[in-house]
């Protein structure tokens, strides 16, 4: 009854062989599906807080922790914030660095505070979305200046000795 209501409908072309393993494949698809909901529901307890730079400074005066995620080109040209975590998120062609998950799990833990910096703020919102999404983090700021804003407000700065 299945075959002769699969070749009426698919007009004889297909076998319930295959119709059964598209069947298997489409349900696993759908519970695929699922899981990545649920992780996306679980990633939607973190969040991204956009921060400017007298918070930047409060937050680091109360040691949450600084990941600087610019090239070390752009480290020794302007500096870093003293103590902060020097882990480039994407080389100088702007191709994300495949090491930089594991790096910024060993440097800080999921459930700790961080702060993520860049030059202006556009590298760091990816980066601190993509933590929270997809890395587990659970309070991430984003500071929405950068280093640049951090350098015209005239905050310290340090020469990079590990550049």
């Amino acid at each position: 009854m299945i075959r002769s209501t699969v070749n009426t409908v698919l007009g004889g072309r297909w076998s319930l062989r295959y119709v059964k393993s598209t069947m298997s494949r489409v349900a696993i698809g759908v519970v695929a599906a699922l899981i990545l909901v649920a992780v996306e529901v679980r990633a939607g307890d973190s969040r991204v807080v956009d921060v400017k730079n007298d918070t930047l400074s409060t937050l680091i005066d109360r040691g949450v922790a600084v990941v600087d995620v610019r090239t070390r080109q752009e480290w020794r040209r302007t500096g870093v914030i003293a103590g902060s975590h020097l882990i480039s998120a994407f080389d100088e062609s702007g191709h994300f660095n495949p090491s930089f998950p594991a790096a910024v799990q060993n440097a800080v833990k999921p459930d700790q505070e961080v702060i993520i910096i860049c030059a202006t703020g556009s590298r760091s919102s990816i980066v601190s979305d993509l933590m929270t999404r997809r890395g587990g983090y659970v309070s991430v700021y984003n500071a929405v200046d950068g280093i640049a804003g951090w350098a015209r407000s005239g905050s310290p700065l340090q020469t990079c000795q590990k550049c």
